[in-house]
C-alpha cells in the first residue's frame, strides 16, 4: 500500500485460505505482536489533549500530518458530528484552514462558547469574510486585506517561548497572508517582508540584505476570551510543511500547542515514530511504532535508546513501566507530574505500560 499498491488478505484467520504466502510472515509476526498487547489495550480509551476539527480538506490531512510528527496526542471531530460536550473534555483544539466557513452560525456559537468557558483555540485563516464574522473571537480589527503571495520572507518571533528550539528569532516564510490589525490580541509572530523580488536577489549582493528587520504585522496573535484563548495564524502553515517539509514549521505548530498545554507527550525520537497513547483506570498505555525510512518501507530501521516524557493524570503514581511486546521492565525517573523512560531499542512496534498503584 506504501508503493500505491492494493493488499488483498483473508479475514478468516485460517492461514490455509491465504494462497499467496508471501503476505503469511509479515502478518503473522504482526498478530503476535498484536496479541501480547491485546489483555492491556482490553477497555483503553484515548489519551489525547487536542481536538483537531477535520472536514476532509487538503488542509486537515496537513495538519495531522504535523500532529503526528510533532508527537501530538489529538483526536478528531468531524464536521458532521459536532459535539459541544465532546469538545470540553479537551484543553486545546485546532482549526484547519477553511473549516470556519463551511459550518453554520449555531456551530460556530458553541466553538466560540468553548474558548469562553476555557478552552485554547489554535487555528490558522487567511478567508478575509471568515476573519471579519469572527474579529472579535480573533482579537482583530474587521478590515484584513490579502497579500501578494510573498517570497523571501521571514516569521520573526516577538515572543522567545514561540521560536523555542528553533535556534533562530525568526523562520522562513511564503505565501499569501491576511494583513490585519489588531484589537485585543497581541501579536506573538510578525512579518519580516521580502527583501527582493526572487528574480533580483544577488543582483548586486547586497539586495540579499534585509532592509525592513522588523512590522507590526502578526503572523501569530494571541487574544483572551473568556476564561480560554485563541491562537490566530492568517496563512496556511499546513501549506507550508506540505510543501517544503521544513522541521522548523512542525517546532512552531509544537510550541504553540505547548504554550497553551496540549503536550502531554515529549520525545527526541524521530519525527516519522508514531507515538500514541491510551489509558485505562490502572495504565497509561504508549504504541511506538518505527515509520523510519524512504517510502516504500523495505527494511526496518532500528532505533536506539529513545527518551519519552509523559504527563500523569493528577492523583496517580507510577510503580512499574513494562515494555509489552518485548518482556522487558523499564527503569524510569519522575518529575513533577510526568515520568520519563528511556526504551533501549525499536524495532517495529513496541508498547510501554506504565502501572499505577
Amino acid at each position: 500500500p506504501a508503493s500505491q499498491g492494493v493488499l488483498w488478505h483473508s479475514v478468516t484467520g485460517y492461514p490455509d485460505t491465504i494462497l499467496d504466502k508471501n503476505v503469511m510472515e509479515a502478518a503473522s509476526e504482526v498478530n503476535h505482536m498484536a496479541e501480547k498487547v491485546e489483555s492491556d489495550m482490553d477497555g483503553a480509551s484515548s489519551y489525547a489533549s487536542v481536538l483537531a476539527l477535520w472536514d476532509g480538506s487538503e488542509h486537515s490531512l496537513n495538519i495531522g500530518s504535523m500532529l503526528m510528527q510533532a508527537h501530538v496526542q489529538f483526536d478528531l471531530m468531524h464536521d458532521f458530528r459536532m459535539d459541544a460536550e465532546r469538545m470540553g473534555r479537551y484543553p486545546v483544539m485546532l482549526i484547519p484552514s477553511g473549516f470556519l466557513s463551511s459550518i453554520p452560525e449555531n456551530e460556530r456559537k458553541m466553538i466560540s462558547e468553548y474558548a469562553e468557558n476555557g478552552g485554547h483555540i489554535i487555528c490558522e485563516e487567511n478567508d478575509l469574510d471568515v476573519l471579519a464574522d469572527f474579529a472579535d473571537f480573533l482579537g482583530i480589527k474587521p478590515e484584513a486585506k490579502m497579500s501578494e503571495y510573498l517570497t523571501a520572507a521571514y516569521l520573526r518571533f516577538e515572543d522567545k517561548w514561540a521560536g523555542e528550539g528553533i535556534g533562530c528569532d525568526k523562520m522562513a516564510f511564503r505565501g499569501h497572508m491576511a494583513y490585519c490589525r489588531l484589537s485585543t490580541g497581541k501579536a506573538i509572530a510578525t512579518l519580516i517582508p521580502p527583501f527582493a523580488p526572487l528574480e533580483v536577489v544577488g543582483k548586486p549582493p547586497e539586495r540579499a540584505s534585509i532592509a525592513v528587520p522588523h512590522t507590526d504585522i502578526p503572523l501569530l496573535c494571541e487574544n483572551r476570551f473568556g476564561k480560554g484563548s485563541v491562537y490566530l495564524m492568517p496563512f496556511c502553515l499546513d501549506e507550508l510543511f506540505s510543501v517544503y517539509h521544513l522541521v522548523q514549521h512542525v517546532e512552531f505548530l509544537e510550541n504553540i500547542i505547548r504554550h497553551a498545554g496540549g503536550m502531554v507527550v515529549e520525545s527526541s525520537a524521530p519525527r516519522n515514530v508514531q507515538i500514541t497513547c491510551y489509558q485505562t483506570e490502572s495504565s497509561i498505555l504508549i504504541h511506538l511504532v518505527n515509520e523510519v525510512g524512504e517510502r516504500p518501507l523495505m527494511d526496518t530501521i532500528r532505533l536506539s535508546e529513545i527518551p519519552v516524557t509523559i504527563r500523569i493524570p493528577a492523583g496517580k503514581k507510577a510503580v512499574r513501566v513494562r515494555a509489552v511486546i518485548s518482556g522487558e521492565k523499564l527503569d524510569f525517573s519522575s518529575a513533577d507530574d510526568s515520568i520519563t523512560i528511556v526504551l533501549p531499542s525499536l524495532g517495529i512496534w513496541e508498547m510501554l505500560a506504565i502501572d499505577f498503584e
